[in-house]
């Protein structure tokens, strides 16, 4: 019991996360959308297990998420998937943007993602050679005979072009400016590429996203900004034929109009896929942490506890040598060796261990699901933690490893 009561309190900590941190400024209520974005802090690769496990749990709800492709061209170096139209002439933008017709669902609030659209319409998920260009690259593959003063956006929608390898039709033509200081997603951030060769400049371009984050790393994320790339260098196109085209998925998002099924799907993605969630929720825009309160980085505050717990096992099995005397000197006179009759103790902290590691995980969560049932807020069950199994390990090898000064008594008794 006194294991299991050790054990618990330990098992029930790295189930307990962060609570959400408000990135919404003063009383605004600035959130484009309610609903849940999934990206790495550092925007680096989403991993595509995320992305499904992100999926079936939205599409459990019959909600449909919009994953977001990007392909961003190196410094000094060009995209290599060139526009090239009929007449011959080639540009080449500096990133590619793959995304889905939802998106106009996700920004309706506003309308400024329709406000961005100047002529023609957004991508269609059941078109997939299709793109949309910005104004300026529009104009500058604009078909023979055509004078760039009598240009009109209009006049490029419906225009073949060869996307790399892939020949599409222009859908539509979008305003640069509008997308790039106007269209901001639930970090704050546009939806747009981020030009890495900048903004490492400032973070240090091997910075990399950690499993746990620490809460200073988290609390950062507020205020940290990434530089974008220009809209007016960015061609937009289905996310199917982007993740064609080479390019990598960086976020996806999803909207959630319910406020209570936004709450429990925000808390199964946490659970399930254990990475930060931007939730956009009654207007405010909300980081949600998956941050333990202990890492095997915080193992200092587990040796104080431990070594209580070491010295008081170490007491009971010291004592237990003392008053089984009589069975040891029975023992003895049976034939059994000094080494026997130390082994039969440390079999018996065996068995005290595993039943107390068990006792002590099974109540721990139960008692973290009990907290959770009763509506506690920031506490989200992780039942195979890494954390958890440490600190199991850790404490069975203590209980064991007290028992091996109690163990050389009691041989040292037989013989």
């Amino acid at each position: 019991s006194a294991i299991a009561a050790m054990l618990w309190p330990l098992c029930m900590v790295p189930s307990i996360a962060q609570p959400s941190i408000d990135l919404s400024p003063g009383n605004e209520k600035d959130a484009p959308y309610e609903g849940i974005m999934l990206r790495q802090l550092n925007f680096d690769t989403l991993r595509p297990e995320a992305y499904v496990q992100f999926q079936q749990e939205m599409e459990t709800e019959k909600l449909r998420v919009a994953p977001r492709y990007w392909k961003v061209a190196k410094k000094d170096q060009k995209l290599f998937i060139d526009l090239i139209n009929d007449d011959g002439k080639i540009i080449s933008p500096s990133s590619l943007l793959g995304v889905s017709e939802e998106e106009l669902r996700l920004f309706k609030r506003g309308g400024k993602l329709e406000k961005a659209l100047v002529a023609g319409a957004w991508v269609s998920d059941s078109e997939r050679d299709a793109c949309v260009l910005p104004i300026s690259l529009a104009k500058n593959l604009r078909r023979s005979g055509v004078q760039e003063t009598d240009w009109k956006p209009a006049d490029a929608i419906g225009q073949r072009l060869k996307l790399g390898s892939y020949a599409g039709t222009v859908r539509g033509v979008c305003d640069s400016d509008v997308l790039n200081n106007e269209v901001q997603d639930l970090d704050g951030e546009p939806f747009t590429p981020v030009d890495f060769t900048a903004s490492s400049a400032s973070r240090g371009a091997n910075a990399q996203e950690s499993t746990e984050v620490g809460v200073e790393s988290i609390e950062a994320v507020s205020t940290a900004r990434y530089q974008h790339v220009d809209s007016a260098e960015t061609v937009i196109v289905p996310w199917t034929l982007a993740a064609l085209l080479g390019a990598d998925l960086r976020s996806v998002a999803v909207r959630i109009d319910d406020p209570a099924l936004l709450k429990y799907l925000a808390a199964r993605v946490l659970a399930r896929v254990q990475k930060n969630l931007f939730v956009g929720e009654a207007g405010r825009r909300k980081l949600f942490a998956t941050t333990s309160k202990t890492s095997l980085a915080g193992l200092g505050n587990l040796i104080v506890p431990l070594l209580i717990s070491i010295l008081i096992l170490l007491n009971v099995m010291i004592g237990a040598v003392y008053e089984r005397g009589r069975e040891i000197t029975i023992f003895s006179a049976l034939g059994l060796a000094p080494s026997h009759i130390a082994a039969l103790f440390l079999a018996e902290a065996v068995v005290y261990a595993t039943l107390g590691a068990i006792l002590g995980y099974l109540s721990g969560q139960g008692a973290a699901k009990l907290v959770q049932m009763a509506g506690w807020s920031g506490i989200y069950l992780n039942y195979s933690s890494s954390s958890a199994v440490f600190v199991t390990a850790l404490v069975m090898a203590a209980v064991i490893g007290s028992t091996i000064y109690p163990g050389l008594m009691a041989a040292k008794a037989a013989s």
